[in-house]
């Protein structure tokens, strides 16, 4: 076994054979374990056409050869008298006589025998290969061409193959899917090496490998993930079956989650979407799968095929699954009240194919967080009921429009949905490069750096580390590990309000390869009734407020020509008096600070001017 492509074919052989083994074990359906046991012995016929001999397992234990004792018919020696020898001395004396006879060459054909028949046990029919007309399962792989090319045939579709293909054809993979006129060929991939690699899901799995930034077979730093994505897709493969279709626990499943691993697209949800669409599931408008259709539905448009991917109009039919014609009767309600779900609630009256939900932002302003819920829930509704979504602008309050805000609200919603998350290298150093020349086309912009939009601490979702101001100009959280690192800087000792963004710290270190710093955190200090933020004073020196002395700012003095007296009645006492407060609540040994209340005041005008008979007020 010299030859690569052998040695991958010995691999599949095996790994086939224990899916065998597994479902014989499970008392899995006769169709099923045909069908399996087809596709083992397609491999070993693809075996024997590469390597001219048939596959033998190599740790199988060698057969025992048939002793010469075992291939001498039984003779049968004249009958003794039974009444003078016993049984044993019978047979002692049959041996003997048996012997002799082979020892001097005698002939043994001559001497009566016994003819032994032999048992042979009952083969599935489906199993059963016809010497003269048996089916060719597979060929040698086709030769070797200048791009990866996927060769399939119609009883083998290369679903999910073909759906990572085109998932990551944005991302700089380029493969070619050609018709294969032999029957019962499982899906080859035939690379410019001249290597092959045989069957759908290791296709799709090594396009994901291919292009590990795209996610969708996990990170490597998160083996956890990628076993529970390897987990579904050989769900998919054993359990996804027309016979034994498992909605009711799938639709379980998705009842909490949008995606089956993680937080987004995997190769866990294509795998399963493939495997549905190769039984022909359709989303349940009845209401009995809500979770497994809304799933089902949102990835139709995403995974079905398209006209971009090289293959034939009747294969695309194929894999495209099929549509139930659109009702015409309208939907019906079905309450949500009780579910556990975070799915939306279907809309009263809807009929697919005819929703039309709208966005009237009012121009008057910038997009915030209210906004793009209203808009996110608007497009879900349209693209759940193959409608459409409207955007218009509310100008009933022209006052207050303005032209500049009707642009800048089309060009976030442009970006909502990131569009350069998986561009190519050259597409972001081009971009990279507006940024540094301030290049009016760059405004707005930001680069971010491609961590995991899954991880639970979000700070590792594609953080920002450059903004468009004036140049590129980067981010403290990017700038500061690379300065501590340069600087020498050996423990970096930051307060607790940090503790999120430290695993981002040592990302950005990782990543760039610089010498590593060691964190502690401390506690942050806090005062009740007291201002220490710096933006916060900021406020007060920008809005005239004065201070007593330059040294300590923190002071704040009144302006004694805008000073107004102001006088509280219902006090307990008169004048002034003086509390007696415990410097330290706990340590009363640390002694007493008084403090003296007065019903005298002296308040800005400003807050004067703003005081109400009978309202209460608080004085900080």
């Amino acid at each position: 076994m010299d030859s690569p492509a052998a040695a991958t074919l010995a691999a599949s052989i095996v790994a086939q054979g224990e899916k065998v083994r597994d479902l014989k074990t499970q008392k899995a359906s006769k169709e099923l374990v045909v069908e399996a046991v087809n596709d083992l012995l397609a491999f070993k016929a693809q075996f024997k056409a590469l390597t001219g001999a048939d596959y033998v397992d190599p740790n199988a234990k060698p057969k025992e050869k048939p002793s010469e004792k075992a291939k001498a018919k039984v003779v049968d020696a004249p009958p003794a008298d039974p009444a003078k020898k016993s049984k044993k001395e019978l047979n002692k004396e049959k041996k003997k006589e048996k012997k002799a006879t082979i020892k001097v060459g005698g002939d043994v054909a001559a001497l009566p025998s016994t003819p032994v028949a032999k048992k042979e046990g009952k083969k599935p029919a489906s199993l059963t290969i016809d010497d003269a007309k048996a089916p060719i399962f597979v060929q040698a792989p086709p030769a070797a061409t200048d791009k990866p090319t996927v060769y399939y045939t119609a009883s083998h579709l290369p679903r999910t193959a073909f759906a990572v293909a085109a998932l990551l054809k944005d991302a700089g993979l380029d493969v070619t899917f050609v018709n294969f006129t032999i029957p019962h060929a499982l899906p080859v991939l035939v690379l410019p090496t001249g290597k092959v690699i045989n069957g759908d899901i290791a296709i799709a799995k090594y396009f994901c490998r291919l292009t590990p930034d795209a996610g969708l077979y996990g990170l490597s730093s998160e083996p956890i993930l990628m076993g529970e994505i390897d987990g579904w897709v050989g769900y998919a493969q054993s359990h996804v079956h027309a016979a034994t279709l498992p909605a009711s626990f799938l639709d379980a499943i998705l009842a909490e989650r949008t995606f089956l691993v993680g937080f987004g697209l995997t190769l866990a949800d294509v795998a399963v979407f493939s495997a549905l669409s190769a039984v022909q599931f359709q989303a349940d408008a009845t209401g009995a799968y809500p979770h497994l259709s809304r799933w089902f539905q949102y990835l139709h448009p995403i995974l079905s095929p398209d006209s971009s991917m090289t293959l034939p109009a009747p294969v695309l039919a194929i894999l495209s699954p099929r549509k139930k014609p659109v009702p015409t009767e309208k939907a019906t309600f079905v309450s949500q009240k009780g579910k556990t779900s975070g799915s939306c609630p279907p809309l009263e009256g809807a009929i697919v194919g005819q929703v039309v939900t709208r966005f009237p932002p009012e121009p008057s302003g910038f997009l915030h967080i209210g906004h793009i819920k209203a808009c996110m829930l608007n497009d879900y509704y349209a693209r759940q009921y193959q409608g459409k979504l409207i955007v218009r602008f509310d100008d009933t309050n022209p006052s207050k429009e303005k032209d500049e805000f009707e642009q800048a609200i089309l060009q976030d919603l442009a970006r909502l949905n990131s569009a350069h998350r998986n561009a190519s290298v050259s597409t972001n150093l081009a971009l990279f490069d507006k940024l540094l020349a301030a290049d009016p086309a760059a405004a707005g912009y930001c680069l971010r750096g491609k961590i995991d939009m899954q991880a639970k601490n979000k700070t590792l979702r594609d953080p920002v580390f450059f903004r468009a101001n004036y140049k590129a100009y980067p981010t403290y959280d990017f700038a500061c590990p690379i300065v501590d690192s340069t600087e020498g800087v050996t423990h970096a000792l930051r307060t607790t309000e940090y503790n999120d963004r430290d695993a981002q710290y040592q990302w950005v270190l990782q990543a760039l390869q610089l010498r590593p710093v060691r964190i502690h955190a401390f506690a942050r200090m806090n005062f009740v009734h007291s201002v220490l933020s710096k933006r916060k004073l900021q406020w007060f020196v920008d809005h005239g407020h004065k201070v007593i002395d330059p040294i300590a700012p923190r002071f704040f003095a009144l302006d004694a020509t805008r000073a107004v007296r102001v006088t509280v009645h219902g006090l307990p006492f008169t004048g002034v008096q003086g509390f007696p407060t415990a410097l330290h609540p706990k340590n009363p040994n640390l002694g007493v600070n008084m403090k003296r209340l007065g019903a005298d005041l002296l308040v800005e005008r400003d807050d004067a001017d703003a005081f109400n008979v009978g309202e209460d007020v608080t004085l900080m």
